[in-house]
């Protein structure tokens, strides 16, 4: 079975401030603009992505001043792509002013499944486990490790 994975970014202003798209068409290739805005504390700002991969990008805005159900409303919009589409990918469309914007990028599993050979390498040479414990915990402690790495962040707001 082919799997693919597929990486979804988010953009959000919780003071409702409307972000920008630069154009109904995100072509990275071209330009590498995808988001402006304006706020008091920082005035205006931009958001560039360049690619010298294919890159495909697409995107969803959404107006709504429930910042923290970003997840729901993304999952749920998916599930209406899918069932109307039969395909997982943000309909590029936008709501007028919206304070969230989603870009999803594809075609990202060569990329995904090399950066996992990288952490599994570093992660045997790092830990020396393979000779020592069975493959069950191997997996456990990649997984422990993953989740705390990807679980440091930086947080503004309320």
């Amino acid at each position: 079975m082919l799997r693919s994975a597929h990486l979804f970014f988010y953009l959000a202003d919780e003071e409702g401030n409307a972000l920008s798209l630069s154009g109904d068409v995100l072509d990275i290739r071209e330009n590498s603009l995808m988001a402006y805005g304006s706020r008091m504390d920082v005035r205006g700002w931009q958001l560039h992505l360049e690619s010298v991969d294919d890159l495909e990008v697409h995107y969803s805005g959404f107006k709504t001043p429930h910042i923290h159900n970003l997840s729901d409303l993304v999952q749920e919009s998916l599930g209406d792509q899918v069932r109307k589409f039969g395909r997982l990918q943000r309909p590029d469309a936008s709501d007028n002013s919206p304070n969230i914007l989603v870009f999803q990028g594809t075609s990202l599993t060569r990329e995904l499944i090399e950066k996992q050979k990288e952490f599994d390498n570093k992660f045997e040479i790092c830990f020396n486990l393979t000779s020592k414990v069975d493959s069950e915990s191997l997996v456990v402690g990649k997984a422990a490790l993953g989740n705390m790495l990807g679980g440091i962040g930086y947080f503004y707001g309320q």
